[in-house]
């Protein structure tokens, strides 16, 4: 079971995905705080979902930005990272909202 991020298509159907395994969501959660990552800080209950509309989603990559920088040295982390980032940047592209849908 994961924590799968997405983007959704028109009809409702996941058109790309990154899922986020239990113990990289702890980790990667470690380091987010509230006060200075609060978008990310949705994140915060894995059993939970959340939702960034288009309008967050140049927040959202700053946030995996400042992220990114802090977990370079953690090979899965930054590659968690990366793709989360991949994944903001084709929804801003697309103009689509950005999900996290708890399986």
């Amino acid at each position: 079971m994961a924590l799968d991020i997405v983007i959704l298509t028109e009809s409702g159907e996941p058109e790309m995905t990154v899922p986020v395994r239990v113990n990289e969501h702890a980790r990667l959660l470690g380091i987010v705080d509230d006060a200075t990552l609060p978008l990310l800080f949705r994140l915060r209950d894995y059993y939970g979902d959340a939702e960034y509309e288009p309008q967050d989603l140049d927040s959202l990559a700053a946030e995996l930005d400042s992220v990114a920088e802090r977990v370079r040295t953690d090979d899965e982390l930054a590659r968690l990272v990366a793709e989360l980032m991949n994944l903001v940047t084709l929804a801003k592209r697309l103009g689509r909202k950005v999900v996290a849908i708890a399986d």
